[in-house]
């Protein structure tokens, strides 16, 4: 998916919140002086099991669909601040302020929140990417959408997976139908006799890239 119909997507998600059973809420004070209310839970579907996980979720994609970002600068979606609250909680203050180069946090005892935080402005000023950004637990429960072997026999097992992922709220649908489109692509998408004959072509490559190394070694110490 691209950076647009990634924005698109969030843009129209934006009137299908759940208020009502939202963990987290947010205001984006926008520099064109609107402000915008999101929440962590659309009408459609579930929220996170993990909040934590669920918070950092929600301030990822904020980004990607362009608040705080500095290509935004001089836009519509040029950002001046996001103050986050506990939904649940209608009394109490924001516990989160994000601005484009620095951030406020009222509990700083959250050390996961606040590791998070370093972590994800240092991707915003450019000093790192995407990869382990959000604080997930993979390494110790293993990655339920590891695509580095073949686990489901035919299509049928891989739909009642993915089914079961979506239901339990292990991880967000759009984790896993990515994983789907991805897993079909690489084990379930050939015959079994293309993938043997893709298999055999790539030892046969590797077999030669060793003959031509050792002739080249060969040739080399028996030079004068």
């Amino acid at each position: 998916m691209s950076e647009r119909q990634k924005k698109n997507k969030f843009e129209a998600n934006r009137d299908k919140w759940d208020p009502l059973h939202s963990t987290f809420k947010w205001n984006i004070y926008m520099a064109n002086g609107k402000i915008l209310t999101g929440y962590s839970k659309h009408s459609v579907s579930n929220e996170r099991m993990d909040k934590d996980i669920l918070l950092q979720k929600c301030i990822v994609r904020l980004y990607n669909a362009g608040y705080l970002h500095k290509k935004s600068l001089g836009t519509e979606k040029e950002t001046d601040a996001i103050y986050f609250y506990d939904n649940q909680k209608l009394n109490e203050p924001h516990f989160l302020v994000m601005y484009m180069e620095a951030y406020e946090l009222s509990d700083i005892q959250n050390t996961k929140l606040v590791k998070f935080m370093s972590r994800i402005y240092e991707m915003m000023e450019g000093k790192r990417g995407y990869l382990n950004l959000i604080d997930d637990d993979k390494a110790k429960t293993g990655d339920v959408l590891a695509l580095d072997k073949p686990r489901f026999p035919d299509i049928s097992s891989l739909n009642r997976y993915c089914a079961m992922l979506i239901k339990n709220n292990t991880r967000e649908k759009n984790e896993v139908d990515h994983f789907y489109k991805r897993y079909k692509e690489l084990y379930l998408g050939s015959s079994k006799a293309e993938i043997k004959k893709a298999r055999t072509e790539s030892q046969k490559n590797h077999e030669e890239i060793g003959k031509n190394h050792l002739a080249k070694l060969t040739n080399k110490f028996q030079k004068p």
